[in-house]
C-alpha cells in the first residue's frame, strides 16, 4: 500500500479520505503504476466519457510510448486530468441514483420485485 501521492493527481491512494487504508488502482498506461482510485475510473471510463481531445492524447501516448517513455506519460496524465470532472460526476449520479432505489424500496416495500 503506497504513502506516495498519486502520480497522475497528486491526491493521495487510495482517495484523499482513507489514505494508504488499501491499494490504489494500477495505471492502464504500464499495469505497474499504482494511482489513486479516481485517476484509475477515469483511465477505465475515457473511453466513453472522455472527450475527443483526451481520446486523441491517449493515442498520442501509446504513439510515443515505444521511444519516448516522459513524452507517453505527459500525454496520458493530461487525459485522465482532462477526464476527471466528467468521470467525477458519473460517479456522484451513480451514488444519487442508488440512494434514490434504496429510498424508494424502503417507501414503497410492497412494489418489490413487481414490474
Amino acid at each position: 500500500m503506497s504513502k506516495q501521492p498519486c502520480p497522475i493527481c497528486r491526491g493521495m491512494i487510495p482517495n484523499n479520505q482513507t489514505p494508504g487504508a488499501y491499494p490504489g488502482a494500477l495505471s492502464r498506461f504500464d499495469n505497474h503504476t499504482e494511482v489513486c482510485s479516481m485517476c484509475g475510473s477515469v483511465e477505465a471510463m475515457i473511453g466513453f466519457l472522455g472527450s475527443e481531445d483526451a481520446k486523441k492524447k491517449i493515442a498520442v501516448s501509446r504513439a510515443f510510448l515505444d521511444y519516448d517513455n516522459p513524452t507517453s506519460w505527459g500525454y496520458w496524465c493530461e487525459a485522465v486530468l482532462m477526464t476527471t470532472p466528467e468521470v467525477a460526476n458519473f460517479h456522484a449520479q451513480t451514488r444519487k441514483a442508488s440512494e434514490d432505489l434504496i429510498r424508494f424500496k424502503e417507501e414503497h416495500p410492497d412494489h418489490l420485485g413487481k414490474v
